[in-house]
């Protein structure tokens, strides 16, 4: 990551997008490897400076003036021999760098920064480490329906951010039922890219969706999670099981309200909140998990970023669109929901509905040249 990319317009808050850009970019090589029938995996043990090391980052001489790489993951892409569920943990590879040279100079990206955010640097030397799987333990799901023809290809091209919503649109439940199933974690891409059980658990205001009502509903993504929620959040919160959804999908209604106003304030007073069919934000187990071992802050904003990629791809599968939201107001989220202590942690948040398109913007096609899938 180089920070300064996002830190020059978003300032302190740069440490956390280029974490969440780290997820994204996780699920799309898992889906890419996928797609080929290759595997994505994390690789163990890689800390740091190891990191550093292979990625020619530590020539303190060569980077003198110019913005910081800030070393992250390493991931392995190789062809898939076994299909076998129980192959779904990271790969230990005993990467040594070598006794290479390394040549020429990161050239200068802003020539006349205004301002430096020292608390960036402070963050990222902090949560320096190695990702070292913890061993997941996840429920068996059924196998995910296919629901679409289109190319997995096509869908990964067109992908976009949607600027606003039709909100007039209503989603239907079979759509919204089945992209919460895709952020289920199962031994398949994207979540087998490493082994740890899932961390992040969505809370969703809808807005618009056939057959649900209006209000606040939870996904707990592992079992664990759903009792350490419900000690955590408001006691007025009802936390039924919505019986319309699939069997095997935990989601659970907290509370019926009309939240597109709530949704708009807490999302930085985005209209793309309150006008999308819903959106959610995204509740990490925090602390004492960070407490522990501080460099899970980054892996945490990772996999919220992977379930933000889910959703993008399911939106845009389905005929739709969502917009990644990072300004969101934490704090008041968590008043909305009755939280009083660090345990759980809003660290990303989404939106989805049916897009409006600005005619007055010409869209380009990503790839010049290349024939459409």
């Amino acid at each position: 990551s180089i920070h300064w990319r996002e830190a020059w317009k978003y300032g302190e808050r740069a440490f956390r997008y280029c974490q969440l850009d780290i997820g994204h970019a996780i699920g799309a090589l898992g889906y890419d490897a996928g797609v080929l029938g290759w595997s994505a995996k994390a690789v163990e043990g890689t800390g740091s400076e190891v990191l550093e090391a292979l990625f020619g980052l530590d020539r303190t001489g060569d980077f003198s003036g110019v913005e910081a790489e800030d070393p992250d993951l390493l991931i392995a892409i190789q062809p898939r021999f076994d299909h076998d569920a129980s192959n779904a943990s990271g790969v230990m590879i005993p990467f040594r760098p070598g006794k290479g040279a390394w040549h020429g100079r990161p050239n200068r990206l802003d020539p006349h920064p205004m301002y430096h955010w020292p608390v960036i640097d402070q963050v990222a030397m902090a949560t320096r480490g190695a990702l070292a799987n913890e061993g997941r333990l996840c429920p068996t799901y059924p196998a995910l329906p296919r629901t679409r023809e289109t190319s997995a290809s096509r869908i990964i091209l067109q992908r976009r951010s949607a600027q606003r919503f039709d909100r007039n649109f209503t989603m239907d439940a079979s759509i919204f039922f089945h992209m919460l199933d895709c952020l289920l974690a199962r031994p398949a891409a994207p979540w087998d890219v490493w082994d740890y059980s899932p961390r992040i658990h969505p809370v969703f205001f809808v807005h618009r969706v056939a057959s649900l009502s209006p209000g606040v509903y939870a996904l707990p993504r592992h079992p664990e999670a759903e009792q350490a929620l419900r000690d955590s959040m408001s006691k007025d919160f009802a936390w039924q099981k919505v019986e319309s959804a699939p069997a095997h999908l935990p989601l659970f209604k907290l509370l019926y309200a009309d939240c597109r106003s709530a949704a708009g304030t807490v999302s930085c007073h985005q209209a793309i909140a309150r006008d999308g069919c819903f959106s959610l934000g995204m509740l990490a187990e925090f602390d004492p998990l960070v407490r522990t071992n501080s460099w899970r802050y980054r892996q945490l904003h990772w996999e919220a970023g992977l379930l933000g990629h889910v959703l993008y791809l399911e939106a845009e599968a389905a005929g739709l669109r969502g917009t990644g939201i990072g300004c969101f107001f934490d704090d008041v989220f968590h008043e909305h929901l009755g939280m009083k202590t660090g345990r759980f942690q809003s660290l990303y948040h989404f939106t989805a509905g049916k897009p409006l398109t600005d005619e007055r913007i010409t869209t380009l096609p990503p790839y010049p040249g290349r024939p459409t899938p």
